[in-house]
């Protein structure tokens, strides 16, 4: 049946023939079938292009002692003999118990093409343990930046100056964190900026604009995808759009503080600022002077943080309703009370 899957075909040869599951290893001809037991037969079938000769090996007790140690905890190959780290399925057991193992195997299977291709898949930063001829082979590589952009580190410099590489490293779920290890041809590459950009988690751990080019730094469209998704980003554009404002706009609605990147003339620009404290109350202290004094937008800032009262004029410290409204978002606002508020108004209970 071509639903069944490999724990499936194990049970039905351990009913068979007596010899359990655990003991079983299948085999497509001269090669171990190194699946998961999940896996489907249907799966094999359609990678190997129809019917197929399956042969049942009865496992070794001492190796197969270590693969259920290896299954469990990937550590114990630290400290297991040679043929255990020359054996392929071994070491991948290990790297699917804990994502880790690569540098603990032999130097033969570091350099066999067939276990980097199943290492890189199962973490991409392997291939920093992989031999140079393999991370300087295109499949291997792409294989390994597509599981972790960060992998690109340790590819060839031909292929980080591959945009084929590149495009599938910043594609990756590390996506922009793997941007460094571009080449500099490819980091103001604006194809490879825009990707990187665009397919990005929001607040992702390396910023685009801060690895791209000075040249990106002053593209709008490439500057408005990245402060879309972090408007820290701001602070990495080119001085005119850190003086436009709908770039600001942008960068204030996902990081009200990204407001302190902006040039001095939008940060008095009243609907910018509105939506800069809206999102981080204490963004009020990089306003202008005279939106510290705005009343609408000071109530604005206190709302969301009572502490924003620290960086609001004088004049609205001793307004009443501007310091109730602080206290009661956060009593710790009463620092920023001038005494004779406190004193006036019985500390206010």
């Amino acid at each position: 049946d071509v639903a069944s899957t490999v724990r499936d075909i194990k049970a039905a040869i351990e009913l068979s023939t007596g010899v359990p599951a655990r003991e079983q290893q299948l085999v497509l001809g001269s090669a171990p079938l190194l699946l998961d037991d999940d896996q489907r037969l249907a799966a094999v079938l359609e990678e190997r292009g129809g019917a197929v000769d399956l042969t049942m090996v009865r496992r070794d007790p001492e190796r197969l002692g270590w693969l259920e140690a290896l299954q469990a905890e990937w550590w114990h190959l630290d400290t297991a003999p040679a043929w255990v780290r020359a054996d392929s399925e071994l070491v991948l057991a290990a790297m699917r118990s804990g994502r880790s193992g690569c540098h603990c195997a032999s130097e033969e299977l570091r350099a066999d093409r067939a276990f980097a291709l199943q290492a890189v898949q199962i973490n991409g930063l392997s291939l920093g343990f992989v031999s140079p001829e393999l991370q300087a082979d295109f499949g291997v590589v792409v294989e390994a930046v597509r599981e972790d952009g960060r992998a690109l580190e340790y590819a060839s410099p031909e292929l980080r100056d591959d945009i084929d590489v590149v495009l599938a490293a910043v594609a990756s779920p590390s996506g922009p964190s793997s941007l460094p290890f571009a080449s500099a041809a490819l980091r103001a590459d604006r194809a490879v900026a825009l990707a990187a950009a665009n397919g990005c988690t929001p607040f992702p751990e390396q910023g685009v604009l801060e690895c791209v080019s000075e040249d990106l730094r002053s593209d709008r469209e490439v500057v408005l995808a990245c402060v879309r998704q972090d408007g820290s980003a701001l602070r990495h554009a080119s001085q005119d759009l850190r003086a436009a404002r709908d770039v600001v706009l942008e960068a204030v609605r996902t990081d009200g503080y990204s407001l302190q990147w902006a040039a001095e003339d939008v940060r008095g620009d009243r609907e910018v600022v509105l939506i800069a404290v809206a999102r981080g109350g204490t963004a009020l202290q990089f306003a202008s002077d005279e939106l510290r004094a705005d009343r609408e937008i000071v109530m604005a800032a206190v709302h969301q943080d009572g502490t924003a009262l620290e960086f609001a004029t004088m004049s609205l410290k001793t307004d009443i309703e501007v310091v109730m409204a602080a206290v009661r978002e956060d009593l710790a606002a009463l620092r920023y009370v001038p005494r004779k508020v406190l004193r006036k108004h019985g500390g206010l209970r």
